[in-house]
């Protein structure tokens, strides 16, 4: 089960940097410099040289950049959801998904 929930978070997270990468191309051109500033001054300086000089040269055209980004903003935006919540909304629908397939 732990591949599994592995597994689930992992493409848990990629549909969360999807509907952050919508959220922020809905944005306004302020809102979207807003949010890129804050990302710059909150969560880059964590990161090594390598993420710092690849964000400044390429922004989000570089994908470890863009990847770090929308992960930041979708944890920004929504709430990550718990082991609590794992179990009792994910893992259930997933057992029933791989029972249905003996």
């Amino acid at each position: 089960m732990d591949d599994l929930k592995a597994r689930l978070l992992s493409e848990f997270s990629a549909y969360c940097r999807k509907e952050a990468r919508a959220l922020y191309d809905e944005q306004g051109e302020e809102e979207r410099e807003v949010a890129c500033a804050t990302f710059e001054a909150d969560v880059l300086p964590d990161f090594g040289t390598h993420m710092y000089g690849d964000w400044h040269k390429r922004g989000l055209d570089s994908k470890l950049a863009e990847t770090s980004f929308f992960d930041w903003l979708a944890r920004k935006t929504w709430v990550e959801p718990t082991d609590g919540d794992f179990r009792v909304h994910v893992e259930p629908v997933a057992c029933s998904l791989i029972c249905s397939f003996d």
